[in-house]
């Protein structure tokens, strides 16, 4: 039993280190199915990230929403979507209205269909199973007003046991330099 309980004791430890990042603009807290206001202009480059799913140094918003969106519009459309240097994100209903915004003047609109009602004052993006593993991400506000995202995967056979988490946060662009 005293074996059992130190190895929960070291799981919960290993997952608070993928928990929201304690030096970020608090989470906004919504009621348990209310979705944020998702109304905005971000800047697609990342202003901080955090955990083990978040890859490479640079993670773009712009990537993120076109691997979302790979099965919904044509290749070339999701290649000129991440290289977009400012994404608008607007929830209407159950989509998720995209403008993006490139600094050669190029711009792309498009949608995302997310799933309602949110979870934990999340909009769910996407959702997928691959071979023995389950991943969700969303999005959400921070009390700044910049757009956090996370996403997480977690084994199909042991979920609590095997669960990675990762976030980054977009700043408004609104909210200048």
């Amino acid at each position: 039993m005293l074996l059992a309980t130190l190895g929960m004791a070291g799981l919960s430890a290993c997952r608070s280190l993928q928990d929201y990042p304690d030096e970020w603009p608090s989470l906004r807290q919504l009621q348990a199915s209310e979705c944020p206001l998702l109304d905005g202009v971000f800047d697609s480059r990342a202003v901080s990230f955090s955990g083990h799913l978040i890859v490479g140094k640079d993670p773009r918003l712009s990537g993120i929403l076109a691997w979302g969106l790979v099965d919904r519009i044509p290749s070339p459309a999701a290649e000129r979507l991440e290289r977009m240097d400012r994404i608008g994100v607007h929830l209407r209903g159950s989509r998720l209205e995209l403008e993006a915004y490139g600094k050669d003047g190029d711009s792309l609109t498009g949608h995302l269909p997310v799933e309602l009602p949110c979870e934990k004052s999340l909009v769910i993006v996407s959702r997928g199973r691959g071979r023995g593993f389950e991943e969700w991400g969303g999005l959400g506000l921070a009390a700044d007003g910049s757009l956090v995202y996370v996403t997480e995967r977690h084994s199909g056979l042991a979920p609590a046991l095997a669960s990675q988490r990762g976030w980054a946060r977009f700043k408004s662009a609104s909210q200048g330099e």
